[in-house]
């Protein structure tokens, strides 16, 4: 709904509570393909079986990895995802991970092995679970489970594997997630993470600090848990809404000049001077910056950009929230239950 809003978020900060300070760096990267969208998408209710049907390419959004080495092997960059719970990574036989311009892992799958797989907005990848040791910088986590892919039916462009943090107790084999690992494991006191997540303007370094803390200008938290009526999403950008709110939204932001393009929508680059977009959860408001309504230019000199409202299936009712809001708030992730905090900025 309009309001007059101003806020900023600077960076990406991944927050672990440990007994020190210590930072680590993430890449940031412009998605300029489906790939901003990598969440193992739920079933909507018990009497639909269909997958939420969303493209990144879409809204042409930010994606953030970390680098992590895996048994051993070479450091490789994986993809920090708050929607999904699995690690993966490509196997040293994956030949499509490979076509699609990935680093091997250097884990191996035994022929014969139990096959699993999982899909997501975007596509799809299989392969057997290894038992194995992570190392992110002076961090070394034992017995994770990771899901070596040997196939692959999407494109990530710029990781070789993910992170999946969210909740624990649903991975492919039900074995604890790398944070609820850490957690066990002393490496962390609780089994919380947190995130700030920048925007391609911004020029601060992303870094995951790994002390939970929330900004100083921060009011009370509001706890906010997924619900099946919406999402909360990192690696995507776009804010998938159901129709008709999507009409009424780009009304209110742009007078009613928006065009459909595709699964897409083409906007004004600036909505109008008194118009804004607020959410609110657990009875709290949060704004969204003006900046964040609008994705890139549709092309050099041109006052048209892609919105950050994307449509979802008609009838469907669900909302899934990307980086364009989280942009806007500081939110912890609690692996064990699955709660979410957010923090305004």
């Amino acid at each position: 709904m309009p309001s007059k809003l101003l806020s900023l978020s600077l960076l990406l900060l991944l927050t672990l509570t440990a007994q020190a300070e210590k930072t680590f760096k993430l890449t940031r990267h412009q998605t300029n393909s489906a790939s901003s969208i990598l969440k193992k998408i739920e079933s909507l209710g018990e009497s639909s079986k269909r997958d939420l049907n969303l493209n990144g390419a879409t809204s042409h959004g930010l994606g953030y990895t970390i680098d992590v080495s895996l048994g051993g092997g070479p450091a490789i960059p994986v993809i920090i995802d708050t929607g999904s719970n699995q690690f993966w990574a490509a196997s040293t036989t994956c030949e499509t991970c490979t076509q699609g311009g990935m680093k091997s892992s250097h884990l191996k799958v035994d022929e014969g092995c139990k096959s699993y797989g999982l899909t997501y907005g975007i596509g799809s990848v299989q392969g057997c679970v290894s038992v194995t040791t992570m190392k992110v910088e002076e961090f070394e986590i034992d017995n994770l489970h990771v899901l070596a892919a040997k196939s692959l039916r999407q494109r990530t462009n710029h990781g070789s594997g993910l992170w999946g943090m969210a909740r624990d107790g649903a991975t492919v084999d039900g074995a604890p997630t790398a944070v609820s690992l850490m957690y066990s494991q002393k490496l962390i006191k609780t089994p919380t993470v947190g995130f700030f997540l920048g925007r391609e303007s911004d020029r601060a370094e992303s870094a995951i600090p790994r002390r939970t803390r929330r900004p100083r200008s921060n009011p009370s938290p509001t706890p906010t848990p997924s619900t099946p009526s919406r999402w909360i999403l990192s690696p995507s950008t776009a804010i998938s809404t159901p129709e008709p709110m999507i009409g009424e939204i780009y009304n209110a932001l742009f007078g009613g000049v928006a065009y459909q393009y595709q699964q897409s929508y083409i906007v004004p680059c600036e909505p109008l001077s008194n118009a804004s977009i607020t959410f609110n959860f657990g009875g709290v408001s949060f704004n969204m910056s003006p900046v964040d309504l609008v994705g890139n230019p549709i092309a050099d000199r041109y006052n048209w950009c892609f919105g950050r409202f994307i449509p979802l299936y008609n009838g469907v009712d669900s909302m899934v929230i990307g980086d364009a809001f989280l942009h806007n708030v500081y939110h912890t992730v609690n692996v064990e239950n699955g709660d979410v905090t957010f923090y305004g900025l």
